[in-house]
């Protein structure tokens, strides 16, 4: 299956996942405090860890294009980064309970 799905990610890669991130980028810069926190009243909610969860598959899957477009989604990029700090995530990601990204999905 690896072999047939290279061209779907490809397209993927290639046409969509710019606009995929421009959209939630647009989803915090309509926040009342224009995406200096998180995505719904300025407090942690599931859709954050959510969201945090696929930005950071999507930066380890895709890391090439991800460089390539982090300047054109900074409010994605400092919402990832705010995750990251957050004391519990923080120290989460630091365990070894975190395993690598398998490399070929999103899991």
């Amino acid at each position: 299956q690896a072999e047939e799905t290279k061209p779907m990610i490809e397209w993927f890669v290639n046409e969509r996942l710019s606009k995929w991130l421009a959209h939630f980028e647009h989803c915090l810069q309509v926040t009342p405090d224009q995406g200096a926190s998180f995505f719904f009243s300025g407090k942690l909610t599931y859709c954050d860890i959510a969201i945090f969860f696929v930005l950071n598959a999507t930066e380890s899957q895709f890391n090439e294009k991800w460089n390539s477009l982090s300047t054109s989604i900074p409010l994605l990029v400092a919402f990832q980064n705010r995750m990251k700090a957050l004391p519990n995530i923080a120290a989460y990601l630091s365990s070894d309970r975190v395993k690598p990204w398998a490399g070929d999905s999103m899991m």
